[in-house]
């Protein structure tokens, strides 16, 4: 069950998997402040436990990185190797991880 004033894990997916354009957004307050997680278009806040088991799964694909290159900011749905959305040029390409 979702906490009071956020959407729950099968509900954030289902919106996902179905708006359109949709993604998954991890939002940063004021300095010291906790990180927040939110389906744009409208779609309400995630808890970050939620977030994270939508962020893991294999149709969940980086949309953007934001400043830092390590640091991805949102995600949207990948459905038969494309993005769900009318420009489906922002998926961005997979990075190539090298041994430490």
């Amino acid at each position: 069950m979702a906490r009071k004033g956020y959407t729950g894990l099968k509900r954030a997916i289902d919106y996902l998997l179905h708006t359109p354009g949709s993604y998954l957004r991890k939002m940063h307050g004021r300095s010291g402040a906790p990180r927040e997680y939110w389906l744009f278009p409208g779609g309400g806040q995630v808890t970050e436990k939620d977030a994270l088991a939508i962020i893991v799964r294999p149709d969940i694909v980086e949309r953007d990185r934001g400043l830092l290159d390590d640091c991805p900011q949102s995600w949207g749905v990948l459905q038969q190797g494309r993005a769900l959305s009318a420009d489906a040029s922002w998926a961005v390409a997979p990075r190539a991880r090298t041994p430490t």
